[in-house]
Parts: C-alpha cells; structure tokens; sequence
C-alpha cells in the first residue's frame, strides 16, 4: 500500500486552522511551526548573525533570504508519526524548489533515523546532496564508492559526529552522505531545484557500508537548503521552498511457507544454508522475522540444523510438509 505523507496543505485545512503568515528576521535566530500530521517548517540562523529573512505563506511555502551570515538553513520536511523501515521497500522524496546563492551552500535531503540520544541508541544522520557551491565534506570523511540511482551517480561518504558531553565521556553518532558526481547548482543564477529523490536506494548503499537501518528507522526527512559565510558579507542568496512530498510503500507481508527461510516464495538449499548459519549465529545471515518462522519445519520453537536436515529431505523428496 502506499502512502502519501505530506505535500502542500490544502487551502480549506489551513483556512480552518486560521495559520497566520510568520515571518523572523535580523536578530531571530531561530523558526519552527510544526503541523498535527507531523510535517514542519523550519529556519535557524547561527548565532544571529547578518541579515536573514524566513517566511511561511498560508500555503506552505517557505521563503527566505540571508546576507552576511556565519550558517543559516532553510527546511521543509516531516517527522514520521511512527518511523517507517523503508530498507526493502520504497521511500520516495519529491521536491520543488528555488535557489539563488553565492558563496558557500547546498541543497538536498537530510534526515535521521530513530534514537534517542542515549548512550546505545544514537541516531543515523543521513544526507543526500543534489547541488552545491564551495562546498565541502565535514573532516574525517571517508570515501566509501559509489551508488548509481536512477540516471544519477553519486559518491558514498560515512563520518562520525562527535557530541560534546563534558570533560569525562563525549558521544556521538554516523553519518552516512552520498554526493551527486553531476553537481546540479548554478552559481550566480536562479536555480530551479525540482526532482525525486528514491531515498530507499540510498539507504540500502549506506547499509551495504554498516548503517543500522533496519535496527533504528527513519524518523524524520526533508529537503533542506544550507549557506555557510566564510566571512562577513561573502554569503547572500534567496531559497523558496514550495513543495516536498514524501511517499512510501508499505512491505507486504511475506506468505507463511513452510521451510522457506528466504521468504522468496520457494523451499531449496538456500533456505537449509541460511537455517543453519541461522543456528549458529553467524552475524552476516540477514533472515527475517517470517524467515525464522518459516525455517522451524518441525514446530519445536527452534529454527536450527535439524530443521535445516528437514528442509534438505524435502528437497530430495523424501518427506512432504
């Protein structure tokens, strides 16, 4: 089943919730309005420092200008009522956007999967960069090859983000970056910034590196627009923000088949392997919660090598299930 998460709000909802146009500019450091159905708008100025403008129409869409600014950023996006697995199956951000920028910026989407900053559960921060202008990794990142999506191919990054606690102990959590090879940002000119992202492509190339997705979840996307000024005045630009969509594919619940570890809809050696690397922990073995199910043949409550013995005498035919 899909899912359309968020798009534009429609008039009559807005209308009804009688959402006046906001606007923070030259001190204001910071701007949120989060909706009931989890969508947000967000802008933040580092510091408060230069000029910056946010606005949010009745519709929407976000707008904004910046000048003379340390960081500023520009987001629209959702954080997910309940986070959404999307490393088997569809996870889709479609965009639609305006940028005119000079000096340092970059455009895409960026997210995080579930966490809660706790010592054993910290976030994956995620990024998927579209375009760019002077722009640069973070420090320490590591090239890790690439994934082509769709026409596009990208370069694949992991880095760590450290968070300062105190003297004592600092945390921190990954990040996981692909970078598009064909830079799609102008400079000096008013891009259009429209596409779709197919976010679950991506996600599947981060977890060929190490990313837990398929422990924490995606909690929150959007599509987000960021200047960094290098000194005063050398940062100014204009982003609009009209519309971000997101759309996800429900997985569909794999059938019971008896033996069929796999859950690819058949009972051979593949399944008897993964059975027993199954039976002796091997951490490599990616077997689904249906898979054991379907791998204890003989019903005891423990899918492990006799099982993995049943499957191969079925194979033979020697037994039926």
């Amino acid at each position: 089943m899909k899912k359309r998460f968020f798009g534009l709000l429609t008039a009559a909802v807005i209308a009804a919730a009688a959402v006046p146009v906001m606007h923070v500019s030259a001190a204001d450091t910071e701007y949120e309005y989060r909706h009931e159905d989890g969508t947000f708008e967000y802008g933040w100025n580092y510091n408060g420092q230069g000029r910056y403008d946010f606005w949010r129409e009745e519709n929407g869409s976000v707008y904004g200008s910046w000048e003379g600014i340390s960081s500023c950023l520009f987001q629209k996006g959702i954080r997910f009522p309940e986070p959404v697995h999307p490393e088997q199956d569809s996870l889709r951000v479609t965009y639609n956007a305006e940028l005119i920028a000079n000096g340092t910026c970059s455009y895409g989407i960026h997210g995080f999967s579930g966490g809660d900053y706790t010592v054993d559960s910290y976030p994956i921060e995620f990024y998927v960069i579209e375009g760019w202008n002077e722009w640069e990794l973070p420090a320490g990142a590591q090239a890790k090859g690439t994934v082509t999506v769709g026409d596009q191919c990208y370069d694949l990054y992991e880095s760590f983000h450290t968070i300062q606690t105190g003297i004592e102990r600092n945390y921190g959590y990954m990040q996981y970056w692909s970078v598009r090879q064909n830079n799609a940002f102008e400079p000096r000119t008013l891009n259009p910034c429209a596409g779709t992202v197919a976010l679950d492509e991506h996600i599947r190339a981060w977890q060929s590196l190490g990313a837990q997705f398929d422990k924490y979840a995606v909690a929150q996307v959007y599509f987000e627009a960021e200047a960094v000024g290098e000194s005063e005045g050398d940062a100014n630009g204009s982003c609009s923000i009209m519309d971000v969509d997101v759309t996800f594919t429900e997985p569909v619940a794999a059938e019971a088949v008896t033996g069929d570890a796999t859950c690819d809809g058949t009972v051979d050696v593949a399944d008897a392997v993964l059975i027993l690397r199954y039976a002796i922990a091997d951490a490599e073995a990616k077997i689904t919660d249906q898979g054991v199910k379907n791998g204890d043949v003989n019903a005891s409550g423990q899918t492990d090598a006799d099982d993995a013995a049943l499957v191969l005498q079925f194979i033979a035919r020697k037994i039926t299930f």
